[in-house]
């Protein structure tokens, strides 16, 4: 604005100087007035495409200052969507039939980890998982339950109460010792190895809940010594003289 008021007042006093100057330097005078009129025009030109850039990027920032602002609550919905989505744990769920007790505690662990100690998951959502895991008798045990909060608690507590008692546990293993299968011949390795495994699992599941083999240990020696072969009992007897010590044999 300044510089146009300055070329105006300038196109005045052009015009009266024409008045006072004579012919000769009349011309003279036309030739300097178009060199600063077209001074001006390139000036005029050369502010008024700064002044557009200037306003192109006050009207981008703000636009962009706009779209930040709704893009921010658009990200943290869309985080949230991808937190709700990506719940599922990672752990590989193992079902549990209900027809083994003893496996009750072990996949009762993985599944609490998991699912029912996730603070990302709802009632809701862990009962699925929990039906999706549950198979045969277990399943009958909570079936008919609606999938709410509610009856997420109440199937938790019916599959506790029925498979998760430790006395029923206890009773799980010392069957499993109790009806081992005999290995006869003693260079059969694998079921040896098998009667090997059995022992160790039932053995350490007693463990798990407080019974060592030494508060067992007069009804665990018979239980292998007859389900190992014959001449392996004989050569323990032997070496040992009879020292009932089941750990000894494993």
């Amino acid at each position: 604005m300044q510089l146009i008021s300055k070329f105006e007042e300038l196109c005045k006093l052009d015009k009266e100087i024409e008045g006072l100057i004579d012919i000769d330097s009349l011309e003279d005078e036309i030739l300097t007035r178009e060199e600063y009129r077209d001074k001006f025009i390139i000036w005029k030109t050369h502010a008024e495409c700064y002044i557009e850039s200037v306003s192109s990027i006050a009207i981008r920032n703000s636009a962009e200052t706009q779209l930040q602002n709704v893009t921010l609550p658009l990200n943290s919905l869309v985080s949230s969507v991808l937190t709700n989505q990506l719940r599922l744990p990672k752990l590989p769920l193992e079902y549990f039939p209900g027809k083994d007790i003893g496996s009750f505690p072990s996949i009762w662990a993985r599944f609490k980890s998991a699912v029912h100690e996730n603070s990302n998951l709802n009632d809701v959502d862990k009962f699925s998982y929990l039906k999706s895991v549950v198979t045969s008798d277990a399943e009958i045990a909570i079936r008919g339950l609606t999938l709410t909060p509610e009856n997420y608690a109440k199937a938790v507590k019916i599959l506790e109460d029925r498979f998760g008692r430790q006395e029923r546990i206890v009773d799980c293993h010392m069957n499993r010792l109790l009806n081992l299968t005999p290995v006869r011949k003693s260079f059969d390795v694998i079921a040896l190895r098998n009667l090997y495994d059995q022992l160790e699992v039932n053995i350490r599941g007693l463990e798990s809940l407080g019974i060592t083999p030494d508060s067992y240990s007069c009804l665990l020696f018979p239980i292998i010594m007859k389900a190992i072969p014959p001449d392996l009992a004989l050569e323990y007897n032997r070496k040992h003289e009879k020292k009932n010590n089941p750990k000894s044999l494993i």
